[in-house]
C-alpha cells in the first residue's frame, strides 16, 4: 500500500543549460547550418544553375541531423552558382509540318523549317536561365539535315465541272471523233511530202485521190471529209 505524505512546503525547480535543445537531451552549439549538398546542373552546357538549400548538421562530421536544433540560428538563403559554362554543340532545329498544298489528290507537299543552330546564353539574363539560338552553317551540325518537305498522302478529290474555250481545230477533231471515229486519223497525221507541195495539192484536186490522201493526209483533211459528206449526200438522194 503507498502512502503520500503531507507536503511541508518544499518547492522544487528544474533549470535547463542555455545551449540545450527544447527536449534538454541535445547541446545545440554543436550543431549549425551548412550548405553542403549541390543540386545537378539545370543544364548540360550553354551555363545553367545549381542551387544548394541550407540543411542542419552536426559540426563535428557534418552529418545531416533534423532542423529543430538549428531553429533557434536564423536559416540562411539557398545558394545559387553557375555550372557547365562551355558553349552547346551546334543541333538540328526542326519546326512543325505546315497544311499540305492541296486539299485533296496527289501531288500536294508540306513543308518545315530545318535550322542548324547553337545555344548560347542571353547577357544580362543568365540569372534566370535563359538561353537564345544562333543559326550557323549547315555542316556544323552532326548527322544528316532533317527532311524540309514530303508528299501530302491525300483522299481522291471528288470529280467536278472544268469549262474552257475550244479552238476551231479542238471542236473539229470532237466532233470527228465522236460521230467519225475512224476518221480521227485525219486530224493527227503529218504532211509526208514538203510543206510547199502539200497546198498545190489541195488546191489542183489530187486529195481524192488515196496517194496524195496520204502524203497530205494534213493538208488534204478538210478535202477528205468534205468529199464524204458529198458522197453521202448523193447516196441519200438515190437511195
Amino acid at each position: 500500500m503507498l502512502l503520500q505524505e503531507e507536503n511541508l512546503g518544499i518547492e522544487y525547480q528544474y533549470n535547463l543549460p542555455v545551449n540545450a535543445s527544447d527536449d534538454g537531451q541535445h547541446d545545440i552549439s554543436l550543431y549549425v547550418w551548412s550548405h553542403l549538398v549541390w543540386s545537378a546542373c539545370s543544364k548540360s552546357c550553354s551555363r545553367g544553375i545549381s542551387t544548394s538549400k541550407a540543411r542542419c548538421v552536426l559540426k563535428s562530421d557534418g552529418r545531416a541531423v533534423d532542423e529543430k536544433f538549428c531553429k533557434r540560428q536564423p536559416k540562411p538563403t539557398d545558394l545559387i552558382k553557375h555550372c557547365n559554362e562551355d558553349p552547346c554543340p551546334p543541333r538540328w532545329l526542326v519546326g512543325q509540318w505546315s497544311d499540305c498544298s492541296k486539299s485533296c489528290g496527289v501531288g500536294g507537299h508540306r513543308t518545315r523549317k530545318v535550322a542548324c543552330v547553337q545555344q548560347v546564353g542571353v547577357s544580362g539574363e543568365e540569372e534566370s536561365g535563359n538561353s537564345s539560338r544562333l543559326v550557323v552553317d549547315d555542316t556544323d551540325c552532326s548527322g544528316q539535315k532533317p527532311a524540309s518537305e514530303r508528299e501530302c498522302r491525300l483522299k481522291d478529290c471528288p470529280p467536278e465541272w472544268h469549262t474552257f474555250e475550244w479552238s476551231e481545230a479542238q471542236l473539229l477533231r470532237a466532233v470527228t471523233t465522236i460521230f467519225y471515229p475512224s476518221h480521227t486519223f485525219l486530224l493527227e497525221c503529218e504532211d509526208k511530202f514538203r510543206v510547199a507541195y502539200c497546198p498545190l495539192v489541195l488546191k489542183f484536186g489530187y486529195c481524192r485521190r488515196t496517194y496524195f490522201q496520204t502524203m497530205c493526209c494534213k493538208t488534204c483533211a478538210g478535202e477528205v471529209t468534205a468529199a464524204r459528206r458529198r458522197r453521202r449526200k448523193r447516196a441519200r438522194r438515190t437511195g
